[in-house]
């Protein structure tokens, strides 16, 4: 029945309809794979991911910055007069540190930098901005410095979240960067714990990426982490810099100051 129904409109279709309906066919799979590229797998309602599925979970790389690098950076930062308790949101509560956004059309970037004391920082983060995206047009700078414990040790430091620090809408949802990074400055010479934690919401799957001083992870934007306590009895504070990197429209964008800097 089926051959039937199928010679039939072969017979009685011209050569014309036959192509206008295979051309159909590829317009609409072309607009459902436009309109589904992004894998939502990681996203939970109320926010907009711009990653896509082809985009990569998390990727590590080892001795990005050197540990002279590092450890210039640390004492630059661990005790710089713009620290202050985090006011992100309650997954920050036990941590502190600064931060400061800025749009990559600043042409004034580097006077931005020296004023606000910050001028240290200014040839790494350029350096990791570049090295990550040439899409990116905005980004938030946070440097995270997290106390060890020594007791609890299995308990998240920082609650699951989503980094959607630039708070800027689409449409009715709050849009969320295209990267993140984490480059790790200083840590305790011994510690336990202390992971990067990336939950897959799909597979309802937890990562744990250890942190190692002038690693650097990568991971996606739409991406639900937290961070675990870091138990050791040293003083020495897990220190890092976290970068959002936003790809924004022109009219996100226009919402967005040259630079600012939280006070």
């Amino acid at each position: 029945m089926f051959m039937g129904i199928k010679n039939f409109f072969i017979n009685n279709m011209s050569k014309q309809q036959l192509l206008f309906i295979i051309i159909f066919i590829i317009i609409s799979t072309l607009v459902y794979l436009i309109i589904n590229k992004n894998n939502t797998y990681f996203v939970k309602n109320g926010y907009n991911s711009i990653n896509t599925k082809f985009d990569p979970l998390y990727k590590k790389t080892n001795n990005y910055l050197s540990l002279e690098t590092c450890n210039s950076l640390s004492k630059f930062l661990e005790d710089h007069p713009r620290n202050k308790k985090n006011t992100f949101s309650g997954s920050f509560k036990n941590t502190y540190g600064l931060s400061f956004s800025f749009r990559q059309d600043n042409l004034n970037l580097l006077d931005d930098f020296n004023k606000y004391d910050i001028e240290d920082l200014y040839p790494i983060v350029t350096k990791i901005i570049n090295d990550i995206s040439k899409k990116s047009n905005a980004y938030i700078v946070n440097v995270l410095i997290i106390e060890p414990k020594i007791s609890n040790c299995s308990n998240k430091i920082v609650n699951y979240h989503y980094d959607d620090s630039l708070d800027i809408m689409s449409g009715k949802k709050i849009q969320l960067a295209r990267w993140i990074t984490a480059n790790y400055l200083q840590l305790p010479k011994h510690f336990t714990s202390g992971e990067l934690l990336i939950y897959d919401i799909g597979n309802k799957k937890n990562y744990l990426i250890n942190p190692e001083v002038g690693s650097m992870v990568r991971f996606r934007g739409d991406s639900y982490h937290g961070v675990n306590k870091i138990c050791s009895d040293e003083k020495t504070k897990r220190i890092s810099l976290i970068i959002e990197h936003y790809e924004l429209t022109p009219n996100q964008l226009i919402n967005v100051p040259s630079f600012t800097i939280d006070i």
